[in-house]
């Protein structure tokens, strides 16, 4: 589905046409609410499915980096801060961080070569005190070591930014046939707004979600679920 069919199908949930009630304000918050927790669904299942990458080349000896900095990224592109927003780059979480011999794009580049992932800390104060190599402050990425002249991969899941009451065809992303839950998460906060609890919505949703569940664990190739695949770790070991 597109942005206009999720946008139609959730008017067709609520079945509310005054807008002095749910305004196209509203509409786009639910919408997005809606978007959120299915990103959030979908992670929860498939952890990698939404990663992008993006890279660092650390200049010079710093503990602390920051995330909204164009100039420490090698496309120019932040992913915190005002800027990042403005180019739909805006970072929800950091899922893993590696140090990799350079970026893909870069010239004489032998491709993206893995070195080693970095060990992830909760706090500044675990980094400081050695339990673990980064953390996220605020804007900033806490490191442990000196990396300077050493490139960093940044995987993580961005946050989208989509206008769902233009009612238009853009794209979302390649999970169409299971775009109908985007409408569904929404009405359900429609429905906590108008104080109704929708059992045939709640039916259909469980659903939909099982429909997903099946699609991420077993493949996106029909014939993949009759092998068994071997698990590898992030180093590509058995």
């Amino acid at each position: 589905m597109n942005v206009g069919e999720v946008y139609n199908l959730f008017q067709s949930l609520v079945d509310d046409t005054d807008e002095t009630f749910l305004t196209s304000d509203n509409t786009n918050t639910y919408l997005k609410a809606g978007y959120s927790d299915f990103r959030e669904k979908v992670t929860s299942i498939d952890p990698n499915y939404f990663v992008e990458r993006t890279y660092m080349l650390v200049p010079n000896a710093q503990a602390e980096i920051s995330l909204a900095d164009g100039a420490n990224f090698t496309d120019t592109h932040p992913i915190l801060g005002a800027t990042a927003v403005a180019q739909n780059k805006l970072m929800s979480r950091i899922v893993r961080i590696g140090s990799v011999d350079s970026p893909p794009s870069a010239v004489g580049s032998t491709g993206d070569n893995l070195n080693y992932y970095l060990t992830p800390a909760s706090t500044s104060l675990q980094v400081s005190q050695g339990q673990g190599d980064y953390c996220v402050n605020g804007q900033s990425l806490i490191v442990a070591y000196d990396y300077s002249g050493q490139y960093l991969r940044l995987e993580y899941i961005r946050e989208p930014i989509i206008n769902w009451t233009s009612v238009s065809t853009d794209y979302i992303d390649d999970l169409r046939p299971h775009h109908q839950l985007i409408a569904m998460y929404a009405a359900q906060y429609y429905a906590i707004r108008d104080g109704a609890f929708n059992e045939p919505l709640q039916v259909q949703m469980a659903r939909k979600e099982r429909e997903l569940e099946t699609y991420l664990t077993t493949g996106r190739v029909s014939d993949n679920a009759q092998y068994i695949t071997p698990q590898r770790d992030y180093y590509g070991r058995f």
